[in-house]
């Protein structure tokens, strides 16, 4: 008889407990691990008297991250497109900053400049992992001249991948208004530091403005630019207001007659 009180005692307190606590029913959560790979596949062609060498980049570089979703697959598979987009960004990103390390590292040991083709990429893609095949050539040139924004360089120091080189603008773009940069960056992805402006630097072009942003020049590596030019100006912007005063003073120095090859205004 006490059995029965005290089973009945136990499933009157289950049935309470059922009431106030109503079983709780768990939604299935939808997971997905989304995967990109870009394979590197760069060729490297290096000019070597008498005999080429061919060198060869290769390398994966991946991106990765789990999503979830708890309402349906359907909804799952919009995230995963969404994080695939990003994931393939970063991915390829990632592999290119390598490629260019490896070309400015080839640039600088063998001292020759590349000319790189157009990349291409081969997509296959298993659910929510893709792989990606990257396929790129650089051809090695002895030439030491090269163009960069309308103006032709010749380079006077190396650069490597720590240090940028140096150049000298020997022709600059037809235009009224010409821009004498600061820096310039090679197709390999070395930057070169503008330190001097040719002989007859202007002398087929255009050019009546000169807008200079490098404050590396001297006044040795400026003379003659200006000879058997249009130029009238030359407008200094290297810096802060405080800055471009500073070099207008000293630039005014360099940009004369006597020196540069043509009487002009620096402002």
């Amino acid at each position: 008889m006490m059995r029965r009180k005290v089973l009945s005692v136990w499933m009157t307190m289950a049935l309470l407990l059922a009431a106030i606590c109503p079983m709780t029913v768990f939604a299935e959560v939808y997971q997905a691990e989304v995967i990109v790979n870009v394979h590197v596949d760069a060729d490297f062609a290096i000019p070597l008297s008498p005999v080429r060498l061919d060198q060869k980049f290769t390398g994966t570089f991946s991106s990765k991250t789990n999503i979830s979703n708890k309402d349906s697959q359907e909804e799952l598979n919009k995230k995963i497109e969404e994080r695939l987009k990003e994931e393939r960004e970063e991915a390829v990103e990632d592999a290119e900053e390598a490629i260019a390390k490896k070309a400015a590292e080839y640039s600088s040991t063998y001292k020759v400049y590349f000319e790189k083709s157009q990349p291409q990429l081969t997509e296959t893609r298993n659910g929510s992992v893709v792989d990606i095949t990257y396929k790129i050539a650089f051809e090695g040139k002895d030439d030491i001249t090269f163009t960069a924004g309308g103006h032709t360089y010749t380079v006077t120091k190396q650069g490597g991948t720590e240090d940028a080189g140096t150049v000298t603008l020997v022709k600059a773009k037809n235009a009224k208004t010409v821009t004498v940069p600061d820096t310039v960056t090679y197709t390999d992805g070395i930057k070169y530091q503008v330190t001097a402006i040719g002989k007859n630097a202007f002398a087929a072009s255009k050019a009546r403005k000169i807008v200079v942003k490098t404050k590396k020049l001297t006044k040795a590596s400026v003379k003659g630019s200006l000879k058997g030019s249009k130029v009238k100006t030359v407008q200094v912007k290297v810096g802060s207001k405080k800055v471009n005063k500073k070099y207008v003073k000293k630039y005014k120095k360099y940009f004369t007659k006597k020196n540069a090859g043509k009487k002009v205004k620096v402002k």
